[in-house]
């Protein structure tokens, strides 16, 4: 009863598998499979346990489902025969042929494999794991106790060498590196105080007297340049500026009457002159224009058709004649073409093939004859050798 849902749920999915391998054939070995764990192989496990329960060897279990009242009825002995012609490949494809091969390979060999493999874990256990550890475990105490000892020396070692070099090298450079630089800064002292003295001497004998003195002449100057301007503007500057304005006023009254002058003259020559020479131009143009179409007009019908019409005819014989030729030239071109690749190339791909070929089996030869008769004689010596310097 507890084993129905499951073959329901297992004959749906299968059900499901065989649609899917029609509409999407890629879920369909999914379905399968699901259908195969769900409900085949729990309905397998099930039968296998009550078949192996039941008493085959009885007379009442063997003749269940043949008896000896069919023999007096072909009708349902030939019933019984046809449907265990067909029901037997079914039971025997979905059941018995698994069974036996469950019951006669699987089920002895997992035993055999799995009384071997806690055979085999046992004697790893007890002949490898164990004594390796053991001896793993005494190389690592000791390998540490080794490595202590030589830290332990090297750390003496170490101790014994940094006391040398500090007392030796390092305590005796500190303190002469202490009375150098002592030595140094009383020097640089000093040269700081003649430096210091140098500096105030020549600030108080030189500096500071040069810069009265240039003080004192740029006071002299400033006076002397500012006295030549004041002169300058008064006598210069200003009587040079009144006689440029007067004169600047006269040159503006001469330019007044220039320009209406030149105003005159410009109408004057306006009205005489340009606007007369312009219709005069511009009537003597139009009569230029027009007499330009008639010509322009007969020079087309009469010069640029006809020669335009020559010049095609002819650009169309020169087309025609050329496209003869360059059909005539492609076709001399592939002949040349086909008699070079038949009668030269071809050949002489041969040819380098054939020579390629005879480099290659006599480069394999070369190869093979250095390999038999110096190679491995070479090695068969070394190897003597070797094994006569060994023993």
């Amino acid at each position: 009863n507890h084993v129905r849902p499951l073959m329901v749920t297992g004959a749906l999915l299968a059900s499901g598998a065989a649609a899917a391998f029609v509409v999407a054939p890629a879920a369909a070995p999914a379905l399968l499979g699901a259908a195969a764990v769900v409900g085949y192989v729990p309905w397998f496990a099930t039968t296998v346990a009550h078949f192996e329960r039941e008493d085959l060897q009885t007379e009442d279990q063997a003749a269940r489902f043949f008896t000896q009242e069919d023999l007096s009825s072909p009708l349902t002995l030939l019933t019984k025969l046809a449907v265990m012609a067909v029901a037997g490949p079914v039971a025997a494809a979905v059941f018995f042929i698994p069974y036996g091969l469950y019951a006669g390979v699987l089920r002895p060999l997992s035993g055999s494999l799995l009384s071997g493999l806690v055979r085999v874990g046992c004697a790893g256990h007890v002949y490898l794991a164990r004594p390796g550890a053991q001896l793993l475990m005494s190389a690592v105490r000791a390998l540490g106790n080794l490595a202590i000892a030589g830290a332990r020396s090297l750390g003496d070692v170490l101790a014994v060498t940094a006391h040398a070099i500090h007392d030796y090298i390092l305590s005796p450079a500190w303190t002469a590196t202490c009375h150098v630089a002592d030595a140094v800064g009383s020097a640089a002292s000093a040269v700081a105080r003649a430096v210091a003295a140098v500096a105030r001497s020549t600030y108080d004998h030189i500096l500071l007297p040069s810069a009265r003195l240039a003080l004192a002449a740029a006071r002299a100057a400033g006076d002397a340049i500012s006295a030549a301007g004041l002169a300058v503007h008064d006598w210069v500057l200003v009587p040079g500026g009144r006689a440029l304005w007067s004169g600047l006023e006269l040159a503006g009254s001469g330019l007044e009457i220039a320009g209406r002058a030149l105003a005159t003259a410009a109408t004057n020559f306006y009205a005489y002159v340009l606007l007369p020479t312009g219709e005069g131009s511009w009537t003597a143009v139009r009569a230029m224009g027009r007499a330009t179409g008639l010509i322009a007009a007969v020079a087309y019908d009469y010069v640029l058709a006809p020669v335009g019409r020559a010049g095609w005819s002819g650009l169309v014989m020169l087309a025609s004649g050329t496209a003869a030729v360059l059909v005539r030239v492609g076709n001399g071109m592939a002949s040349a073409a086909a008699a070079l690749y038949e009668f030269v190339l071809l050949p002489s791909a041969r040819g380098v093939s054939w020579v390629a070929s005879c480099v290659a089996h006599g480069g394999a030869a070369c190869a093979r004859v250095a390999f038999d008769y110096m190679v491995v004689p070479s090695c068969q010596a070394a190897w003597a050798v070797l094994t006569t310097l060994g023993g």
